[in-house]
């Protein structure tokens, strides 16, 4: 089976075209790309809005996507939606260039599929030129199905402007009418655009984030207690992601400010992930002095993430908007229970009393009870391990796979 994969990037940071890209979405876009090309009956082609020439990285390969591509393929109609969109919509002027270009890039989208000839195609998330791709596709007759990482129209924490929210409703909408497979990672995702877009879920499949249930690689190995200078007594509470408002570390930062000393001497919060608050974490930390129990790590590169996992002993999520928490299911296979809100679109997937600690409203107060409560209660790793099999990487790919099978062969 031939599979064409447009997103809008991939984690693949030993390329050029690609170093930046390093958020979770990069991640498990391409951890879902690799495992579907280890088949030996696929074969896997990859299209991003990156620049880049064509390139083989294992099985998969990787299509030219250089502005000579774009140029060369323009086609009039194309002219005139950029054009329309330019003028139309109301977004800053950067942004309408950006989906100006996204339209005349659809004259490349289109040779590919005709050149390439996939039996089916998959789109990663909906981005800036998600309605073109979409639209692209529709007209091709290639069968083909969208995947949503997460929920961005329905959050007011995730900074985008308000024109590519609103193209999520438009996307599902348009997908619910034409019958085209959306899949989502949790049951609340399902059933908040049933509940908030008012959207049928008829045409909505539910293919939960996977982790890997293997051996881990332990070529690169740190003491993260040396590292840190971390006292042995203390356990390692580890925040994984991008700093953002959305991730929502600040409140975490305020929550553990409330716990009295003997509580917070009893462990460290190891923050881990790119810092896009300009420093605000930090200068929070440091106000609060709260400097022996939250430390800020930065970005940890996916091939040493494990010695966290390994060496920790709780994860901490307390993101105002997540699709999944992949980092939820990550601390199960290590046998770590997780500290969460309660109401997380995947807590009806993830939660299970023996596996996980809930702060039941937004409040710091309950946030900081809920620390309180997990680091006071004995928690079974060989349990959490055992139930973290839900979530394996083999488990996600044969859905994926047999979505793939069901198109292909209707």
């Amino acid at each position: 089976m031939k599979v064409l994969y447009l997103g809008p990037s991939i984690y693949l940071p030993k390329h050029a075209s690609f170093k930046d890209c390093s958020s979770g979405f990069d991640m498990m876009v391409y951890d879902i790309i690799e495992n579907i090309s280890n088949d030996p009956d696929n074969n896997v082609i990859v299209l991003t809005l990156k620049l880049t020439e064509e390139f083989e990285h294992k099985k998969i390969t990787f299509l030219s996507h250089t502005k000579k591509d774009i140029i060369r393929n323009i086609k009039f109609k194309n002219v005139i939606e950029a054009v329309k969109s330019f003028f139309i919509f109301k977004q800053p002027f950067s942004e309408r260039v950006k989906t100006a270009v996204y339209h005349l890039n659809i004259g490349y989208i289109e040779k590919v599929i005709k050149l390439q000839k996939p039996d089916i195609i998959h789109i990663h998330g909906i981005t800036k030129d998600a309605i073109s791709q979409f639209n692209t596709c529709l007209k091709t007759g290639v069968p083909f199905i969208v995947t949503l990482h997460g929920l961005i129209g329905l959050s007011d924490t995730i900074k985008i402007p308000d024109f590519y929210k609103k193209l999520e409703y438009k996307l599902l909408k348009k997908a619910a009418q034409n019958n085209v497979p959306v899949t989502v990672i949790s049951q609340g995702m399902i059933n908040r655009i049933s509940e908030k877009y008012n959207l049928s879920t008829d045409n909505i499949h539910l293919i939960s984030n996977g982790v890997k249930i293997n051996k881990v690689d332990k070529t690169n190995t740190i003491d993260i207690k040396k590292e840190y200078n971390i006292n042995d007594s203390k356990k390692i509470i580890l925040c994984i992601g991008s700093v953002t408002e959305n991730k929502n570390q600040l409140q975490i930062v305020d929550a553990v400010e409330l716990l009295p000393d003997e509580i917070k001497n009893k462990f460290l919060i190891l923050i881990i992930g790119s810092d896009m608050l300009d420093g605000a974490l930090e200068k929070r930390i440091s106000e609060k002095k709260l400097d022996d129990y939250i430390k800020y790590a930065g970005f940890i590169e996916k091939n040493m993430i494990w010695n966290y996992y390994e060496q920790g002993d709780y994860v901490l999520l307390a993101s105002k908007n997540e699709g999944f928490g992949l980092s939820i299911a990550e601390g199960f296979f290590h046998g770590l229970p997780t500290i969460t809100f309660s109401d997380l679109d995947a807590i009806p997937d993830l939660y299970n009393e023996k596996v996980m600690m809930l702060a039941y409203d937004r409040t710091t107060e309950s946030l900081t009870n809920a620390i309180n409560q997990a680091i006071s209660k004995n928690w079974d790793k060989e349990y959490i391990k055992q139930y973290a099999c839900k979530f394996s990487y083999n488990n996600m790919i044969r859905k994926y796979q047999q979505l793939y099978d069901l198109l292909v062969n209707k």
